[in-house]
């Protein structure tokens, strides 16, 4: 995934927060350079996972539809 504003790699990171683990992604741009070059932005995980099963289906949806 590339952020959406520098086109740069997305990096996955870990959050621990009262025992509970969650991972999110962030612009490598925003973190190697200290917001110099890009803003901060964040997404989760499960909402990354949950946009990639809704572009997927999408694609199968239209499949479908072309073959009928």
């Amino acid at each position: 995934a590339v952020c959406g504003d520098c086109k740069h790699k997305l990096v996955r990171r870990r959050q621990l927060n009262k025992g509970y683990v969650s991972h999110y992604f962030l612009c490598s741009t925003y973190e190697d350079n200290s917001g110099y070059k890009c803003t901060r932005k964040q997404i989760s995980e499960l909402e990354m996972i949950d946009v990639a099963y809704e572009a997927i289906k999408s694609q199968i949806d239209l499949v479908s539809s072309v073959e009928e």
